[in-house]
């Protein structure tokens, strides 16, 4: 089929262009999808979803359907039985996938439908909707703008789809896949016929992006929050949340998602909208991978994303940096009360400014990174200002002892660095405490 233009603001649904008869084997294609998306549940057992965060903003969503594949002609060979079916993996979101990788359970990669192949697939589906409501005038009749919402873009095709449900009077069922499809793509694999009623494992994978979820204040705000908000994060106090959308879960028998935390962070809670249960499916274990499941179906739909809060790893660098604050409060209380350290320092200066330079050198050793997940950057930044500030201290009190500053400005500064280093760890310690007993519970 050619390719429609896809203006959808500059089409009028009651206008529609004079076309010829649609041909039976597009209804009959049509009957059969729309009978597989109906009894999606029937036939996908179980969807299990993994979502791993990498360097960057790199992430991977994996898919594993448990399913048994209808009978979904694609090809026929002379004698007309298949040789090979379609199976409708899922429903994506209209947007460029990235590597997206489509195997079955041996790991064999399997082809998939193309865009055009995709938009004619979709097209026969609601063709054969208007049809069975309105008769085969009706759908050539509308087929323009059928062809308009399944290749058009969503915001566009939404509003198409919606106009063509009104004007059409389309029923709650027919309707609800019209808007399915015009803010959707099939995401189709293709097998061999033989595949067909035996159950078995299919998988897909795509690139995602991921990004921290923004702060809903208002612009004014938005600074000073967002440096409290990292802030405790960096230190223990508070987790970070990341939405998760959700594809297709209401077509599935049994949804499941994985969460799998990027090193030096743990999954802290994840939440999914309630389903047909009235259950809210909830997993607030601290671990590296979080992991929920829930039941939807066409009715009860999930009415939002799944929420996903990551917290520190108390075994990551918190830990680190509360010790170091803490034996620079007490190195700093030593040289305050210690009534000779004035003049003992001063004689032993090579001993000193070696140990004032040597905590700075590991500190910037424990710090150092490689490649890491955005979210970890995000939350060990504070630690690792936190870190530099303290090894800034110590650097200007070797500086003062080595230039030999007077008595008065070395117990100042000292004064300022205990302070200092006191509140770091104060800051530091109860976010470990925080974080451990958040564990526990």
């Amino acid at each position: 089929m050619t390719e429609e233009r896809t203006d959808a603001n500059a089409h009028d649904p009651g206008q529609e262009p004079a076309l010829d008869a649609i041909p039976a084997e597009t209804f009959d294609r049509g009957a059969s999808l729309v009978l597989a998306l109906i009894n999606f549940p029937e036939w996908i057992h179980r969807k299990v979803e993994s979502v791993s965060l990498f360097a960057g903003k790199r992430g991977r969503r994996r898919v594993s359907l448990d399913c048994t594949p209808p009978t979904l002609v694609w090809t026929k060979d002379l004698s007309g039985s298949a040789s090979s079916i379609y199976v409708p993996l899922t429903l994506m979101s209209k947007r460029v996938l990235r590597d997206l990788d489509v195997c079955d359970d041996s790991g064999r990669a399997l082809p998939v439908l193309s865009t055009s192949e995709n938009a004619d697939l979709a097209a026969s589906a609601l063709a054969f909707l208007v049809q069975f409501q309105h008769g085969e005038d009706a759908a050539a009749k509308y087929w323009h703008s059928i062809r308009l919402v399944v290749s058009g873009s969503e915001e566009e095709a939404r509003k198409l789809a919606r106009s063509l449900i009104e004007e059409l009077e389309l029923d709650v069922l027919a309707a609800g896949i019209f808007l399915d499809l015009a803010s959707n793509f099939i995401l189709a694999a293709v097998l061999p016929a033989s595949a067909s009623g035996i159950r078995t494992v299919l998988k897909y994978s795509s690139h995602w992006e991921a990004g921290i979820a923004s702060l809903d204040t208002p612009w004014w705000r938005r600074w000073p929050v967002a440096f409290w908000t990292r802030l405790r994060a960096g230190t223990g106090h508070k987790s970070i949340r990341l939405l998760v959308n959700l594809f297709a879960v209401e077509y599935v028998g049994s949804y499941h998602l994985e969460v799998n935390a990027p090193d030096g962070l743990l999954c802290s809670r994840i939440e999914m909208p309630p389903d047909k249960n009235g259950y809210y499916p909830l997993d607030t274990d601290r671990t590296p991978v979080g992991h929920v499941h829930a039941h939807y179906d066409h009715v009860h739909r999930p009415a939002g994303p799944a929420i996903v809060r990551f917290a520190l790893d108390e075994a990551g660098p918190l830990g680190r940096t509360a010790l170091i604050a803490g034996a620079m409060c007490a190195l700093f209380s030593i040289f305050l009360f210690w009534p000779s350290a004035q003049t003992d320092l001063r004689d032993g200066l090579d001993a000193a400014t070696t140990l004032l330079l040597f905590v700075p050198a590991l500190l910037i050793a424990l710090n150092a990174r490689g490649l890491e997940s955005e979210f970890v950057r995000w939350f060990l930044l504070p630690l690792r200002v936190i870190s530099g500030g303290l090894a800034i201290l110590l650097v200007i009190a070797g500086g003062l002892l080595v230039m030999k500053a007077p008595d008065i400005f070395n117990t100042v500064f000292w004064w300022i660095a205990l302070i200092a280093s006191a509140g770091v760890f104060v800051l530091t310690f109860s976010g470990l405490v925080r974080l451990k007993v958040g564990a526990k519970g």
